[in-house]
């Protein structure tokens, strides 16, 4: 189990792309495995299964929120 900001979890579910966009709820249960493929690589990806539980709204991340502050004039 972990339990972290929304931020740290899109850089963990990172994929070979980059950050994932994935907006996570407040509260939200999602199972991941690790990607057979990336296992033995020097990048390590996971793969969603899918969604157990998810209750609260979307609010913005401290990163979408400090974004925003900075382009406040």
């Amino acid at each position: 189990m972990l339990i972290a900001h929304g931020d740290i979890l899109r850089n963990i579910t990172a994929g070979p792309n980059g950050p994932s966009v994935y907006d996570w709820k407040n509260a939200e249960v999602r199972i991941f495995h690790f990607d057979e493929k990336s296992l033995k690589t020097e990048d390590c990806f996971l793969d969603a299964e899918g969604v157990v539980a998810a209750a609260g709204g979307y609010a913005p991340t401290s990163t979408e929120m400090d974004i925003k502050d900075e382009h406040r004039v």
